[in-house]
């Protein structure tokens, strides 16, 4: 079984017997003799390959099953350490940095192992090369092999001293993109996608792609640092690989405040291959080799502080890396010898482990971290409290404790009060920063488009984004800190999470649309009978605005001859110029222009008021920014807002 496994990985009788130290004769010999014995052809041969068939695919199943329970029966029995070759493909830098310091202290644990660690930044085949498993920096591609989050580094952008001095040291993101800036980059052609790859900037937690001019192209990794060190570019790398360059000062970092995101650093192994236990002990060394890492970022240097001052009252600072308080009230207090530090990072992952519905996985992935080092920082958080957040059974969290759930609230509080902090510097800055809204296509499409423009011609410096969402679920995205603002519409109250304020804006009118030949374009006003007789092309009933018009036709006892059913109100414009039927949308979708061919008539008073809500967080500071969009959305809501923020509301 065991030769039969191996050339059916190497798809080589030559490769296998020089794994398995054999003729290349005993190898062949062997395959046949177990062919004859089970009466059916597990492998077919070419002048080229060899491959199995059907029936070789599913014998090879079952003997890596077979021999992995043999190994661990052998390993548990006779109390004997895992031994034999582990093939291991890494970087070589990322082997010699992470890798090989830790390596000595491995084979001291395991010495009947041994370990070839081949060296690569190539696409490897992990089962044809006979590898177990591959290190790789960067998202992994492969849909073929089990992933395991490692560890995430930083990255840094860096160029050479002589670059800086031709160019000049950029001071934002906006100076290497202007026309005349010069500035360039060095090209990296990724062998996965076959294109080069943008820099990338992270900005008040956005990810901004740029693509500069590149005179030069490498798509190996100590190529583009050669090249960035020769003054050819801009580079982006995981800052383990130039830290000697940036202590030296032969490279400089460009742009710190605006990193570009952490690469993680990932294992992974054929998905269809059952791992020996030499294997395994290798790959449980890799997660606590990795999981002893931290990310270097802005995220763990800030920390909260909370100080006893005088045995009963908790002082809450919150702090810089370098020590600065961040706020200005009670930072000059005398501090006990009594002091509790958390991070920043630590109180994001309870929020977002909430969130996740305790899915450490999920969580590690959202804050670009590893799940290792989730784990680790949710432990260190409770033994400096000393007390448990999670309730786990089997080593799985099931389940905030009492006491948990408790400093959840109060760790969503601080997180609130550190980023209107953040908001306050960024209003006192001039104006500049961002704008999240959360809307729905309706009102993405038809309201929001002047309000952006006129936004953006008053407040050039700030950054808006749309995002689209269900009606239903905007509340949440707001809520979750995924959107400053919220804009849908309702029709009645609405089932808010706490902590959102709903700001009513102008009520949603309605009309109906038809040719100008329709009967019913010669009356100046419909009651609601007069839909009863003609063809509708209406709303799915199953979305918020076709049950409004359905149950208002239910309570009517009309049964309305709905031909065509859409989600989408250009659908319908579209089916209406048709001539199939009238229409019943809101009125914002008109154009006087583009829609002239069609007759409209109002007919809001025929159904159910619908009211465009403005969302917001209850504990949000309303930029000014803010609360000028708000007006400008909608101006009915600028005194509601300004006693919103007042704290009247």
């Amino acid at each position: 079984m065991r030769v039969f496994t191996r050339v059916v990985e190497r798809r080589s009788f030559t490769l296998a017997a020089e794994d398995l130290g054999l003729p290349r004769s005993t190898v062949t010999d062997a395959v046949k003799q177990l062919e004859k014995r089970l009466g059916v052809r597990l492998l077919e041969r070419t002048t080229r390959h060899v491959a199995p068939t059907l029936d070789g695919e599913a014998y090879h199943r079952r003997c890596l099953t077979l021999i992995a329970d043999l190994e661990d029966a052998e390993a548990a029995f006779g109390g004997a350490k895992p031994k034999g070759l582990v093939r291991v493909d890494a970087n070589g830098l990322l082997a010699r940095t992470f890798l090989l310091p830790n390596l000595p202290a491995f084979l001291a644990d395991y010495p009947d192992i041994e370990v070839f660690l081949s060296d690569g930044d190539r696409l490897v085949d992990l089962v044809r090369e006979g590898i177990d498993c591959v290190v790789r920096v960067g998202e992994p591609r492969d849909s073929d092999m089990v992933g395991r989050r490692l560890a995430v580094l930083e990255e840094v952008t860096v160029a050479a001293p002589a670059y800086i001095q031709r160019f000049d040291m950029p001071d934002s993101i906006e100076a290497l993109d202007g026309d005349h800036s010069g500035h360039r980059m060095v090209g990296f052609h990724s062998s996965a996608t076959g294109t080069l790859l943008p820099l990338e900037f992270m900005a008040d937690g956005v990810l901004r792609k740029l693509t500069l001019p590149a005179t030069v192209t490498a798509n190996g990794a100590d190529n583009y640092i050669a090249m960035a060190r020769l003054g050819l570019g801009l580079v982006q790398v995981p800052r383990y690989r130039v830290e000697s360059e940036l202590t030296a000062g032969t490279l400089v970092a460009v742009l710190p405040e605006f990193p570009p995101a952490p690469s993680p650093v990932s294992l992974l192994y054929p998905r269809n291959r059952q791992l020996s236990p030499r294997v395994r002990v290798f790959i449980d060394w890799l997660v606590r080799v990795f999981g002893t890492l931290e990310a270097d970022t802005d995220l763990s240097r800030d920390r909260i502080v909370l100080r006893e001052t005088d045995g009963t009252h908790t002082d809450i600072v919150v702090l810089s890396g370098t020590g600065r308080a961040l706020t200005d009230s009670r930072a000059s207090r005398l501090i006990a010898e009594h002091e509790v530090s958390m991070t920043l990072l630590q109180l994001k992952i309870l929020r977002e482990l909430e969130r996740q519905s305790l899915n450490i996985s999920a969580t590690a992935k959202t804050l670009n971290t590893s799940q290792p080092g989730v784990s680790r920082q949710i432990q260190m958080l409770e033994r400096d409290l000393g007390v448990a957040l999670l309730v786990r059974k089997t080593n799985r969290v099931v389940a905030f404790s009492s006491v948990g759930r408790t400093i959840l609230a109060v760790a969503k509080s601080l997180l609130n009060q550190a980023e209107n902090i953040d908001l306050l510097a960024q209003e006192a800055q001039g104006g500049r920063g961002k704008l999240v809204v959360a809307t729905t296509h309706l009102h993405a499409r038809y309201t929001l488009l002047q309000p952006f423009k006129a936004l953006q011609k008053k407040y050039p410096h700030i950054r808006m984004f749309l995002f689209q969402a269900d009606p239903d679920d905007i509340p949440k995205l707001v809520n979750e800190h995924q959107a400053d603002i919220g804009l849908n519409t309702s029709d009645g109250e609405a089932n808010n999470p706490e902590g959102v304020v709903c700001l009513a804006g102008d009520v949603m009118r309605r009309s109906a649309i038809m040719l100008p030949k329709h009967p019913l374009a010669k009356k100046k006003r419909l009651a609601i009978h007069d839909f009863a007789s003609h063809a509708l092309v209406g709303y799915n009933p199953k979305s918020r605005a076709g049950s409004v018009i359905a149950r208002a036709f239910e309570q009517s006892g009309i049964v309305p001859n709905v031909i065509v059913q859409a989600n989408d109100s250009d659908v319908i414009k579209a089916y209406v110029a048709e001539g199939l039927g009238i229409g019943i949308v809101p009125t914002a979708i008109l154009d006087r222009h583009s829609d002239a061919h069609l007759h409209s008539i109002d007919v809001t008073d025929l159904f159910p008021r619908s009211h465009m809500n403005i969302i917001t967080r209850s504990d949000m500071h309303l930029r000014n920014y803010v609360r000028d969009f708000i007006h400008m959305v909608a101006p009915a809501s600028k005194h509601v807002a300004a006693k919103r923020q007042s704290g009247k509301v």
